[in-house]
């Protein structure tokens, strides 16, 4: 159980108070809020250029696509808040499976005003003289009507008007963007995959006339997809008026430097063993790595002695808590799977498919893998027929959590590689470690680091189940 402190205590960490310790775990770490300033967004140097250079093209729109918890909202909102002029904010507004184009445009606009939902609307009404009408009789009264009245008129609130297609979004954005020639709103649209697919093709259209009609409106849409294809059913020549980003897991280098940092920060470093295992672990997601890093500082704060190095036992706190901490929606096809009749049988699968840096195994090189595996926990072989079983079992059921690359027969993946990095968490709680083929990278921090682009060591021969031979 963490320790009840009194305000201002220090503890493990010297002189840093837990004030200091949150303090810093906000501004180094963010597992729960998307990053917005470009020190602490590593490895997406290359993409944010990408993304300055495309907004800097008149008409040219951008996406940003790749796979859940990559860091896509974190790049964009880093641009948005970089590349807005610094007399106005940006627009950062999100989809959800009930969204429609006019949903998302109708709150666009609203922010675009200021935030407030409605708009003022000047009515003007005429009514009867009440002392003409107390002096003439009825039909007087009723033939005079227009001659005896007195105009009144009032401002009332109306919700801002509808916005049902294209034209009429252009035609908003065109008023609106035309109040402050100096200003170039920039606007992110996030979550962009979670609409369904027929609302999202009309964003085709208005793409195309926002450049035809140079509105002075620059959109950056996020989304997963592999291609920007995946989230928007482009047509004609749509695509010459956006640019898409693909973002990719980050590099060892990368995820080092992340590490490095936010410990440095508290006045600490980090043993190598965990270091390479975080990375390991985190699989390039930066999710992963801020996850357990806020963890491991907190375990290594709590500690009886003075830390001056992070080591092993406190990792072995932290994945504990990080497998707590985690969300739902990564959480649930593992628990899934665990309920299922063979439930540790199929866990061991999955470990088996996590072992190796490659997206996607071929069912031989997962089979070695699950080998090595039950030789470590001291587990009897099973013959491959059997294991062809289990492995089948993960593509099936209601929360299934494998899939065949794109319908190839023996290549399988992971439905979401954002499952990859949890997986790895709970065997590393279980005491076996996965992916050793990032262990022998190496070490960032001296001159001769050679940074890769992915996640491989250049100095590591690698066997085809991706393990190292102890």
């Amino acid at each position: 159980m963490p320790k009840k402190l009194a305000k201002g205590t220090t503890m493990a960490i010297r002189g840093k108070t837990e004030e200091d310790l949150f303090r810093i775990l906000n501004e180094e770490l963010s597992a729960s809020s998307p990053i917005t300033s470009p020190e602490h967004l590593f490895g997406r140097e290359v993409a944010l250029e990408r993304v300055r250079t495309s907004l800097a093209m008149r008409g040219r729109q951008i996406f940003i696509h790749g796979d859940r918890g990559v860091g896509k909202t974190s790049l964009a909102q880093t641009a948005a808040f970089r590349f807005q002029s610094s007399d106005a904010q940006p627009v950062i507004t999100s989809c959800h499976k009930a969204s429609s184009f006019e949903s998302v445009m109708q709150d666009v606009i609203v922010k675009l005003r200021g935030g407030n939902p409605y708009e003022s609307k000047r009515t003007t009404s005429s009514k009867a003289s009440r002392g003409l009408a107390a002096a003439l009789p009825i039909k007087a009264l009723t033939f005079t009507a227009s001659a005896a009245s007195e105009k009144a008129s009032q401002t009332e609130e109306v919700l801002a008007p509808r916005i049902p297609d294209a034209n009429a979004a252009v035609a908003l954005l065109l008023h609106e963007g035309g109040r402050d020639s100096n200003k170039q709103p920039l606007v992110v649209v996030d979550e962009f995959d979670l609409m369904g697919a027929t609302e999202r093709a009309h964003f085709a259209d208005f793409l195309k006339q926002l450049g035809d009609q140079r509105v002075p409106v620059k959109f950056i849409f996020c989304g997963i997809g592999d291609t920007v294809d995946d989230l928007l059913e482009a047509h004609g020549s749509a695509n010459r008026y956006f640019d898409g980003v693909k973002i990719e897991r980050l590099n060892v280098s990368s995820r080092w430097d992340m590490i490095d940092k936010s410990a440095g920060a508290l006045g600490l470093s980090v043993d190598d063993e965990v270091r390479h295992r975080i990375a390991a672990i985190s699989d390039g997601f930066p999710v992963y790595i801020h996850r357990i890093c806020e963890k491991l500082y907190q375990a290594v704060f709590n500690d009886e002695e003075v830390v001056d190095v992070v080591s092993v036992s406190h990792l072995e706190i932290a994945i504990t808590e990080t497998i707590i901490a985690i969300e739902h929606f990564i959480r649930k096809p593992y628990d899934a799977t665990l309920l299922r009749t063979d439930g540790d049988a199929l866990e061991l699968v999955l470990w088996a498919l996590a072992d190796h840096s490659d997206l996607t195994r071929t069912q031989r090189s997962i089979f070695e893998s699950y080998g090595k595996i039950l030789s470590l926990l001291n587990m009897p072989a099973v013959q491959e027929k059997e294991f062809t079983s289990l492995l089948a079992k993960l593509r099936t059921g209601n929360e299934p959590i494998v899939r065949l690359y794109k319908g190839r027969r023996g290549i399988n993946e992971f439905c979401e590689n954002v499952f990859r990095g949890y997986v790895r968490l709970r065997a590393e709680d279980k005491s076996v470690q996965l992916a050793l083929d990032y262990a022998a990278a190496p070490d960032p921090r001296k001159e001769s680091t050679v940074r890769v682009a992915q996640g491989i060591s250049p100095l590591y021969q690698r066997p085809s189940f991706g393990r190292r031979s102890r």
